[in-house]
């Protein structure tokens, strides 16, 4: 019977001589008599890119990477694929695989921040969504990907600054939104309760809004003095802006359980008059 490691070097032979048929059979044997070869899915995985056949050659590299995830290459046969892939998801995701590895076996990862700039570059789909995942994906703290190659790509604290104007702009719109449908189904005129129900929706985001925490971030990393004290007066400003909001509900609840108060204490002394 022929050994599994004759069949990887006849395997390996085929692909090398671009015989790329013969190594996804090769393959496929060996798989049949041990699922766990790592290098049979690797081969085939190798074969099935140069055969075009890209949903078939992921799922051969993805069975790689769970055998052996820290090799980079089942990792580089992944990004070879996902590069070319509008789904910048699995992309980031297969780059986080790639540079861990590389990391693990004490390797640069100077290829790693090569396949980002170029994906970047050549990436077509809603550049807005795009902008903000990579930008997480570049700042340290923030993902694996930007503790390992984060300042290699960009100064941490420039990035964070982008990341902010764009979350802050998100946030924005969906605040507009929400208060937009809200408004929709309340009079024109709003009496305090339904005022207090908006005013309810504005204080449900601020609360939930990561501008803060973000600016604290910016705060700590930033190595210029006047940049720095720019963060402080930007996050005072949004801290304040919050404290208003919360005051501003806080007493229009006030004057609107007052106002029901008095108007129950009317109407009870208006029966008892009547009685």
């Amino acid at each position: 019977m022929v050994s599994e490691k004759s069949m990887l070097k006849d395997a390996k032979r085929a692909l090398q001589r671009s015989d790329f048929d013969e190594t996804v059979s090769i393959c496929d044997h060996i798989l049949e008599l041990n699922s766990n070869c790592y290098f049979a899915y690797l081969y085939k995985g190798k074969a099935l890119t140069s055969l075009g056949d890209m949903k078939l050659a992921t799922k051969c590299y993805f069975n790689a990477t769970k055998i052996k995830p820290d090799d980079p290459l089942c990792w580089k046969g992944l990004l070879f694929i996902s590069r070319m892939d509008k789904q910048y998801k699995h992309f980031l995701a297969n780059l986080t695989g790639y540079t861990k590895a590389l990391s693990k076996n004490h390797q640069e990862l100077s290829e790693a921040v090569e396949f980002l700039r170029a994906y970047k570059q050549r990436y077509k789909g809603n550049q807005d969504e795009f902008n903000m995942a990579y930008l997480k994906a570049i700042i340290p703290g923030m993902s694996e990907l930007g503790d390992a190659i984060g300042p290699m790509m960009a100064k941490p604290s420039i990035s964070l600054k982008q990341y902010i104007i764009l979350k802050e702009k998100r946030e924005s719109d969906l605040l507009e939104k929400d208060v937009r449908k809200m408004k929709m189904s309340l009079p024109a005129v709003l009496n305090a309760k339904n005022q207090a129900k908006v005013d309810n929706l504005y204080w449900s985001h601020y609360k939930q809004s990561e501008i803060p925490s973000l600016q604290e971030k910016l705060i700590n990393i930033e190595d210029d003095d006047i940049s720095r004290r720019e963060a402080e007066e930007k996050l005072l400003k949004v801290l304040a802006n919050l404290h208003g909001t919360c005051t501003l509900i806080g007493l229009i609840q006030k004057l609107f359980r007052s106002w029901t108060s008095a108007q129950s204490l009317i109407t009870s002394k208006y029966l008892v008059s009547r009685v």
